[in-house]
């Protein structure tokens, strides 16, 4: 579907100057004047825009449905991982349960845990805690044909919800959120 990159205020200098050093890349990145961004997007925007047309959003559920059903892809759920380390081309991975994996791509679908399985040399990671509002498609005023962010985001409808966000944290974050 597509994503905007609304320019925020203040910022217009540093646009142009992206704008003019990405010219050359436009089947990657279109620098766009209001109208055109709010015309791509469906919806009024507040200023120019980066278009990335490759970009977008997609189903979660969806693309990891279709990544399991590759017959290279093994699923272990639940496996509470302790260790992991890089030996050779493989990942050794130690559980709580005292089973043993090893393979050349791990894939950690454990949220912020990750922080505690690799060190900063190897992934400098930080969590992140925010807010995601899933809003009836028909309470919009005009539905978006494409993700737009600025200071927050707006994802097109899928099933008659639309997702948006604004607020986060950064650091790992604990408990019932306090501010938004």
């Amino acid at each position: 579907c597509g994503l905007l990159q609304v320019c925020e205020p203040g910022t217009e200098d540093s646009f142009a100057k992206l704008g003019a050093r990405y010219a050359q890349l436009a089947p990657l990145v279109r620098f766009l004047d209001i109208d055109e961004a709010s015309s791509i997007a469906g919806v009024a925007l507040n200023g120019p825009a980066a278009f990335l047309p490759a970009a977008g959003w997609i189903d979660p559920r969806r693309a990891c449905a279709q990544a399991l059903a590759h017959p290279s892809i093994r699923l272990h759920a639940g496996a509470r991982v302790t260790r992991l380390e890089r030996h050779s081309e493989l990942w050794h991975l130690a559980c709580e349960d005292g089973r043993e994996f090893a393979a050349p791509v791990v894939v950690l679908a454990n949220a912020r845990a990750a922080i505690t399985l690799l060190p900063a040399e190897i992934a400098n990671l930080h969590g992140i805690r925010g807010q995601v509002t899933l809003l009836p498609a028909r309470s919009l005023p005009a539905e978006p044909r494409a993700v737009v962010c600025g200071d927050g985001y707006l994802v097109p409808p899928a099933g008659g919800i639309a997702c948006c966000g604004a607020s986060f944290l950064r650091g790992v974050a604990i408990g019932p959120a306090t501010q938004a």
